[in-house]
């Protein structure tokens, strides 16, 4: 038993034994002094008396006789758990000590299992380019190529990454490349998830973004109003198609196609559980077959998807759905606040200040 815990309970049982004492002694006093009581006063004194000196040689004896051995018995038994306690955090210490012996194993077993993925995909038709999406150099080639391009973006919220890249690289805003690509003669397809579905917090929580998949949204938002009002009043040569999926795709797609100069590449990356995106491998597809099974997919998908903006060669057909971005925005605000979905798609307007706004076809 700890010195504190045995002196602190060794004090107690001290003043228990000198309280009984004491309740004893006043208690004899009170009888001797009113052996022959002359009043009534004299006979309730000598009673009370009578009642404290029972009442102090019962609590002596407790704990003057019996007070040790209880003692006795909480030490060892404070002593008894104290000990399994200390075994247990031994045992506690000894497992913390084997996972960390263990985890270098781990680490090494997972970068085994990518680089058998890696290996599995090399087969297939596809090769790992990049460790992570994240900050791949090789994604933003089409902003330098000045020839018309077909172009296809995929993934959850894919708009919002291009300009974090753009801004982190010092480059023209996204929306403003993506007006000059369609005013070459780029015809471009973005695709993200519908960010009125109910599905997306269940999507965001598996994986690892329940914080920020909403604001990613809102910014992709914005990035496709900024870019709707930069080309509604032009007759380029390009088209341009945005649309929102509510279908759960496992894939971010980049497909650019440049028939001038015969040049293509489709990358491809994975959304794992518990893993945000960016920092899953990228992957090259060069098998023909490989590729147009993904172009056939997103095909399919990009079709059954609700359009939000839709830009036609020469500007001849043209519509931006301001009715269908404002439900988005205000289903994002619900979750994350208007005042950031103000801040990420309506710039310095209030979505209020917007809804007596007409669409702008």
């Amino acid at each position: 038993m700890g010195r504190k815990k045995r002196g602190a309970a060794m004090k107690n049982w001290w003043i228990r034994l000198l309280a009984s004492a004491l309740i004893l002694v006043t208690g004899a006093l009170l009888t001797m002094g009113y052996r022959q009581p002359t009043s009534q006063w004299g006979g309730v004194a000598q009673a009370l008396g009578l009642a404290l000196l029972v009442t102090g040689a019962a609590s002596l004896f407790r704990e003057g006789v019996l007070g040790p051995l209880r003692l006795q018995d909480i030490e060892e038994f404070v002593d008894k758990h104290e000990h399994a306690s200390q075994e247990r955090l031994a045992g506690l210490q000894r497992e913390v000590q084997k996972v960390q012996k263990q985890l270098p194993g781990v680490q090494q077993t997972v970068q085994e299992q990518f680089g058998k993925l890696s290996g599995l995909l090399r087969g297939a038709g596809m090769r790992m380019v990049s460790a992570q999406r994240r900050g791949y150099p090789g994604y933003h080639k089409w902003v330098l190529e000045d020839a018309p391009q077909d172009m296809f973006f995929a993934g959850r919220s894919v708009l919002h990454r291009v300009r974090a890249d753009f801004e982190s690289l010092q480059l023209l805003s996204v929306e403003e490349a993506l007006a000059r690509k369609v005013a070459e003669g780029s015809h471009i397809r973005i695709l993200f998830l519908d960010p009125s579905w109910d599905f997306v917090k269940d999507i965001a929580r598996w994986e690892g973004q329940d914080s920020t998949l909403r604001a990613d949204l809102a910014t992709t938002l914005g990035v496709c109003r900024r870019l709707w009002e930069r080309i509604e009043d032009h007759k380029f040569p390009g088209s341009l198609e945005i649309r929102a999926c509510q279908e759960l795709q496992q894939y971010a797609f980049h497909h650019v196609v440049c028939k001038q100069k015969m040049q293509a590449e489709m990358l491809v990356g994975f959304y794992f559980a518990g893993v945000h995106g960016i920092e899953t491998p990228l992957f090259v597809v060069d098998n023909e077959a490989i590729k147009e099974v993904f172009e056939r997919h997103f095909n399919t998908v990009f079709n059954r998807a609700k359009e939000l903006l839709f830009y036609s060669q020469h500007g001849i057909e043209k519509r931006f759905q301001s009715d269908y971005f404002r439900q988005c925005a205000n289903t994002l605000a619900e979750h994350i606040g208007h005042d950031k979905v103000n801040d990420l798609c309506w710039a310095r307007a209030s979505i209020a200040e917007q809804e007596d706004q007409p669409d702008q076809q």
